[in-house]
């Protein structure tokens, strides 16, 4: 019995260690049905925004509407880091909140 207990005790502690270990960079808000998605600004306009991330080891893009109800902190930069927070709308990702973080480089001078 204990054996058994034991077993089950380790296989679900190495099952929530794998899920926290492969976080998605996409996530939903369980709440607000707001997602979220991470990644590097590959184009920006007034009225979209190209985010590029990694999921599941593939680079995926995404274009996000911005409209005025949008909320952005930081400067819409190409190659900039942002994550965004948008809602499905009418079959499009519609951004409610964008943040940026400027990319550090490589390079020290």
């Amino acid at each position: 019995m204990k054996t058994k207990n034991l077993l089950a005790a380790l296989a679900l502690s190495l099952v929530l260690a794998a899920s926290a270990w492969a976080a998605p960079a996409k996530k939903q808000s369980s709440h607000s049905g707001t997602m979220k998605m991470s990644g590097t600004i590959l184009d920006s306009s007034s009225n979209e925004l190209t985010l590029q991330a990694k999921v599941k080891g593939k680079n995926e893009q995404e274009i996000f509407v911005i409209n005025p109800e949008t909320k952005t902190t930081g400067t819409l930069t190409n190659g900039e880091r942002a994550t965004v927070s948008y809602k499905n709308e009418n079959g499009k990702k519609v951004a409610t909140m964008v943040s940026t973080s400027k990319m550090e480089s490589s390079k020290k001078k």
